[in-house]
């Protein structure tokens, strides 16, 4: 190691510092309920994509519930542009879900999110980068 290198280590620790912080990248949390059914989790921005975890539960004998998610950079709609809506359907169970939407250069600035649960589509929410 570089005495450079070893003198800030020392420095941060005598100020009781961690020499390496990690970057957490920003989150928003969802969650809505329709009719025999709900979806809750949590986006997790990333540079230029955009990271999905959660679950979606639809309750026995009432089908299915699907949760549906639509990205946006500013007010342009992304599924016009080769980045598809995504979505996760459960049918009498709890699935959980996690991937990655990628986005174009500039990213994803925002995601609108609806469930559906077999007759209607219902906004839960549209979710803005913090």
């Amino acid at each position: 190691m570089a005495s450079s290198t070893l003198a800030a280590i020392a420095v941060a620790a005598t100020l009781g510092l961690s020499p390496s912080t990690a970057h957490a990248n920003p989150t928003s949390n969802f969650s809505g309920s329709v009719a025999y059914g709900y979806s809750a989790g949590t986006f997790i921005w990333y540079n230029r994509s955009l990271g999905i975890q959660g679950e979606v539960c639809d309750y026995a004998g009432s089908g299915s519930t699907q949760v549906r998610f639509a990205f946006h950079q500013g007010s342009n709609y992304l599924g016009d542009d080769g980045y598809p809506d995504q979505t996760r359907t459960a049918t009498g169970e709890c699935r959980s879900f996690n991937f990655t939407q990628s986005g174009p250069v500039g990213g994803i600035t925002h995601v609108q999110a609806w469930l559906y649960n077999g007759s209607s589509y219902t906004s839960i929410g549209v979710y803005s980068r913090p």
